[in-house]
């Protein structure tokens, strides 16, 4: 039984959860409990850290930028 088996996870976090399975001979469990701790934190890295470009911001720079705030 694969490690996504009767799941819709993303392909990602199959890869990572398969590299750590491997690399540091974890079960099913923990390895997919550490891959979608590590998706779920680059997530909120995505939405909530500021950008140090104006060409790739962040969720909530976005919205701000669409809602007409300026950075000051």
């Amino acid at each position: 039984m694969g490690l996504a088996h009767g799941c819709n996870i993303s392909s990602d976090v199959e890869k990572i959860a398969k590299e750590l399975k491997e690399g540091y001979k974890l079960t099913d469990f923990e390895a997919l409990t550490l891959a979608l701790k590590a998706e779920q934190n680059e997530l909120l890295k995505r939405a909530f850290v500021i950008s140090s470009t104006d060409a790739h911001p962040t969720g909530l720079e976005a919205i701000a930028t669409a809602l007409g705030y300026k950075n000051r």
